[in-house]
């Protein structure tokens, strides 16, 4: 929990702030979060009350966020602990509005939440009018457990008395479905009260590699992928890494070495994002075995779960919060669709660290193997499909309406079995039909890989009966090496052009 109050908060002659300066916003830089610090201070600009929701999965950076953006104007943050009960959470609540009080007030710990809000309002009218006041409630899911009524005081509070002040209340949580359910999409009292809405993203591998240039470490673009491929985008994970040693040592280090920074994450991230943890992880589990992805059905049958709310409640939740992604093939209905594990850090632990013996070399010495091989294809793979604004921009068609999806055939006795990445069809008359081929080393187009792919090409318009024109496209790790089959595919980009 963080709470920032300016020096002699309660003297209103020292909040003489009629409008924020955005200027003074950030004390340290952000990497990053461009649109999401301009929506921010468009907020504190702003002559109406807001309500804000920040969303996004465990660690990715939204306290730090908060913190960074909003601070000068934060009279009043309370962060929900999970295995605390209601009276607790309200002990907590009460006792932090007391220390805040100048001179402190020993206010007695009230019973109900809407007893804690009309408490809140007397503390915040007491700081000037004349700025924009921001009040956090970080973890909101935990605090609006069942039962506790904090949702309906919450209710009760903006819609009697916030929504007509100079304030911004952010709520978030790391729970993204709950926030989107039961704020967000409520038909209650919170029925289209949110003003604005933020989903925090991990990184980009663009953004990767500005945090790491912040710190001074200087990898190149190849060493940030290879770090992306086992901790992902997320920040907490990232400023693990220390400079000065090659990143293979520095993964070793920080998952499998004797006190690793990142022992126990996997089990503590699920435990403590959803109640009924076990289900999530089955999913997610399943899903690691099938790295190309599983209909819903083929999921339930790998998992061995029952179908039923708990199964689809789970399978939003993992969506929301980042570590699955859905994938409708082209030419097929939803019932088709394809859910697929895209969390690098959970795929990396299950793959490699679930089960093994954490001992320092260990990952040193998968380095080369066929096991490493396949995972290394597959990985980036998952970043290509992550990073698709990228590749439109890298292909010049960034201003064009597009659709992106995956194809599979099973085969025949005319085609044989074959499967397309991406296809990015667009609405210019043109399909991409994109290869990813992840190489340690700079690659000289083949001849069979250069007619494997012209193959695909013709098989999908045979069974897609498409009208429009097919670009075979081929996205490796380096620039392609010159070679006398290049000449066999229509373009190529390498792993710059996915950085942006």
């Amino acid at each position: 929990m963080f709470t920032y109050i300016c020096a002699s908060t309660l003297q209103k002659d020292t909040f003489k702030m009629a409008k924020y300066k955005t200027k003074n916003a950030v004390k340290q830089p952000l990497i990053g979060r461009t649109d999401e610090v301009n929506t921010l201070h468009g907020l504190l600009n702003s002559k109406e009350a807001e309500l804000l929701a920040i969303y996004g999965r465990r660690r990715v950076g939204k306290s730090f966020l908060i913190k960074q953006a909003l601070e000068a104007n934060t009279i009043f943050s309370f962060t929900g602990t999970k295995e605390d009960t209601k009276d607790e959470n309200l002990k907590n609540f009460i006792d932090l509005i007391n220390q805040l009080m100048k001179p402190p007030i020993a206010y007695n710990k009230p019973s109900e939440w809407r007893d804690a809000f009309a408490i809140l309002k007397k503390y915040i009218e007491l700081h000037s009018a004349t700025f924009k006041k921001v009040i956090v409630f970080d973890e909101l899911p935990w605090l609006a457990s069942k039962n506790s009524g904090f949702l309906a005081a919450f209710d009760y509070f903006w819609n009697s008395w916030a929504v007509n002040q100079n304030v911004i209340v952010v709520i978030c949580g790391s729970a993204a479905s709950w926030i989107i359910e039961n704020v967000i999409n409520d038909t209650g009292g919170l029925h289209n009260r949110v003003t604005k809405k933020i989903h925090l993203q991990p990184f980009s591998l663009g953004e990767t590699e500005q945090y790491f240039k912040s710190r001074n470490i200087n990898f190149t673009k190849y060493e940030i992928t290879q770090l992306y491929m086992a901790l992902g985008g997320i920040p907490f994970y990232l400023r693990e890494v220390k400079g000065g040693k090659s990143v293979p040592k520095e993964i070793d280090r920080i998952c499998f070495g004797k006190n690793a920074p990142l022992y126990g994450e996997f089990e503590n991230l699920y435990k403590a994002l959803f109640s009924k943890y076990e289900t999530h992880l089955s999913i997610i589990k399943a899903l690691a075995k099938k790295r190309k992805g599983l209909t819903r059905n083929q999921l339930l049958k790998v998992s061995k779960l029952n179908s039923g709310g708990t199964f689809t409640a789970a399978l939003k939740e993992l969506e929301a919060s980042s570590f699955i992604s859905f994938y409708s093939p082209y030419g097929k209905t939803e019932r088709d669709s394809l859910y697929r594990l895209t969390d690098e850090y959970s795929f990396f632990y299950l793959q490699y660290i679930l089960g093994n013996e954490l001992s320092t070399g260990y990952w040193l010495n998968q380095i080369g193997t066929a096991s490493y091989k396949a995972w290394c294809g597959f990985t980036y793979e998952t970043l290509c499909l992550k990073h698709i604004d990228k590749i439109k921009i890298a292909l010049g068609i960034a201003g064009v309406f597009t659709k992106s999806s995956s194809f599979f055939f099973a085969g025949n006795d005319d085609i044989p079995a074959f499967q397309i990445d991406l296809l990015i069809d667009r609405n210019d008359g043109v399909i991409n039909l994109c290869e990813m081929k992840y190489y340690a080393s700079g690659y000289v187009l083949t001849k069979k890989d250069a007619e494997a792919l012209q193959k695909k090409v013709a098989y999908f318009q045979i069974l897609s009966k498409t009208k429009k024109r097919i670009v075979s496209t081929l996205i490796t790790t380096h620039k392609l090496k010159l070679g006398m089959h290049q000449y066999l595919i229509d373009e190529s980009l390498c792993m710059e052009d996915v950085f942006g």
